[in-house]
């Protein structure tokens, strides 16, 4: 028994990571089915990039107008013949084994159509750092432990086609796009982690999550908002579990206010306390002002 995986990678004005991205995933210990390159309107020059495509048997290079990186990755999709689709970032790459882990894990669950995904590194210049990884606990949802936890991310993600097709991402938007293209998934489809270190999530320059929190913070929770509007969405996640996500980046920009602009957290954490909205805000709440307090001695 074997399960055949197409990848889909999405590039946009980055060539030399690009470049990295695909000699990784030619690099596999397990064969891709195909890989699959959607360029999305880049003005960069990917004349290596595309010298290395034509030279590797099964990658596919596609060119379309720039439109952002869901409808490049629903283009690859709908694109794709695999009974399994891989997605890659150009920023990030996989570990030799990626596909192996992953291809191992749809064996083990025969084949079911799922969301499959294994863990990250993340590397920030010359540092790395291991995020940790959770348990689910039985008492929660999947949507609920995703938006707690959030250790999934696209690099180390791998769909079954018909989950792929089911929830496509949602074109148009610039944040967290990924975020609700599985929220939706998981209300139909199981999930099915693994605990290896398989990606290296490439942090080191232009990033939305290398921002500001407090410059970002705003734009997801407006977003999550949204989201939890979306019934598929909403009727899997407990209010509780949507106040602690949507409170989350308020503690956020709490803690950074604490290191970097400790002048402002008076004001900042009086706007805190009118967004509370469960018991999990009020601790956090206390808990930020205790650590505020804390600093102010240490100095």
């Amino acid at each position: 028994m074997k399960a055949t995986i197409s990848v889909v990678i999405t590039t946009f004005n980055r060539p030399e990571k690009l470049l990295r991205c695909l000699k990784a995933a030619v690099n596999q210990t397990f064969t891709a089915y195909e890989i699959i390159v959607v360029n999305d309107g880049s003005s960069a020059d990917y004349t290596a990039c595309k010298a290395y495509a034509r030279d590797q048997p099964g990658i596919l290079w596609l060119d379309q107008v720039n439109q952002g990186v869901s409808a490049a990755r629903n283009h690859g999709v709908e694109i794709a013949t695999g009974d399994f689709i891989a997605f890659c970032d150009d920023d990030d790459y996989w570990m030799t084994q990626h596909l192996e882990t992953l291809h191992q894990a749809i064996i083990h669950h025969g084949l079911k159509a799922g969301i499959y995904h294994t863990q990250r590194r993340e590397l920030r210049g010359d540092t790395w750092h291991d995020p940790p990884v959770h348990d689910k606990s039985d008492k929660i949802s999947w949507q609920e432990h995703f938006i707690t936890k959030g250790e999934m991310i696209p690099s180390a993600t791998c769909l079954h086609i018909e989950v792929a097709r089911f929830s496509p991402f949602p074109a148009g938007i610039k944040y967290a796009e990924d975020h609700e293209q599985r929220l939706i998934a998981m209300s139909e489809f199981p999930c099915f982690p693994v605990s290896a270190r398989t990606v290296v999530m490439d942090r080191t320059d232009e990033s939305a999550t290398n921002r500001s929190i407090h410059e970002i913070a705003h734009i997801y929770r407006r977003r999550f908002d949204a989201m939890f509007a979306n019934p598929q969405i909403r009727n899997h996640i407990r209010r509780k579990h949507r106040y602690q996500m949507l409170y989350r980046w308020t503690s956020l920009e709490l803690s950074e206010a604490i290191q970097q602009t400790p002048q402002r957290f008076p004001e900042l954490w009086i706007k805190a306390g009118l967004k509370i909205r469960s018991w999990s805000n009020l601790k956090t709440w206390v808990m930020n002002f205790i650590w505020y307090r804390k600093s102010l001695k240490a100095k």
